[in-house]
């Protein structure tokens, strides 16, 4: 499940996120949105710290996508793609590391002997 929380000032319920690939730019009317089975792009804030100073984001449960390096985009109450103006930084996406499985929880790895 992906989940983390952004820090900033005054967030709000109406703020959201959107992943692009990495060779696109926050703000682009027609930005590069990268794509992950499971996930959702834009992603939603489902809880809001009292004082405005964070947030949960909440993109959903992946089952598939290319690893890779992405953009994270913010936006304070976006309609349209060149809403989301703030570039927040990299969104990493991996692979399940070698020899754990995928499971409801997170991965089930075993133990190096």
């Amino acid at each position: 499940i992906c989940s983390f929380k952004l820090y900033g000032s005054n967030l709000a319920l109406t703020n959201r996120v959107m992943v692009l690939e990495e060779n696109s730019t926050c703000g682009d009317a027609a930005p590069n949105k990268a794509s992950f089975a499971g996930i959702f792009n834009p992603g939603i804030f489902s809880q809001i710290a009292s004082d405005g100073s964070f947030a949960t984001v909440r993109l959903g449960k992946s089952h598939a996508g290319r690893p890779g390096s992405f953009r994270l985009c913010w936006g304070f109450n976006p309609l349209v793609d060149s809403d989301y103006v703030v570039d927040v930084g990299m969104f990493y996406f991996h692979d399940v590391p070698e020899g754990c499985t995928p499971g409801a929880f997170g991965p089930t790895c075993a133990v190096p002997r």
